[in-house]
């Protein structure tokens, strides 16, 4: 089943979309037992076994994505965790 648009009761996880972290989650999630078929030319890709849709963004899109409510969760690097924080200090 091919799924083209968000679906309600979902876990929705923001990724990056490229880069080493990007393939490291691939990597955990596969070892979590979540299947899903990965589609280099499509943003969202969809767990062939759970109720999860993955979001592959760029990663400072993520912490925004999260606040807004947008996604349940998202996997992002130190970097750019600081970067979200050190905007918010400045009140960005």
């Amino acid at each position: 089943m091919t799924n083209t648009t968000m679906q309600p009761n979902r876990l929705r996880i923001a990724l990056q979309k490229k880069g080493r972290l990007s393939q490291d989650c691939a990597i955990l999630l596969k070892q979590c037992g979540v299947k899903i078929n990965w589609n280099e030319q499509r943003l969202i890709a969809y767990a062939e076994n759970l109720p999860i849709e993955i979001l592959r963004v760029r990663d400072d899109d993520i912490p925004g994505l999260i606040f807004d409510g947008v996604v349940d969760l998202g996997i992002i690097g130190e970097n750019v965790l600081e970067e979200e924080e050190l905007g918010r200090r400045a009140g960005k």
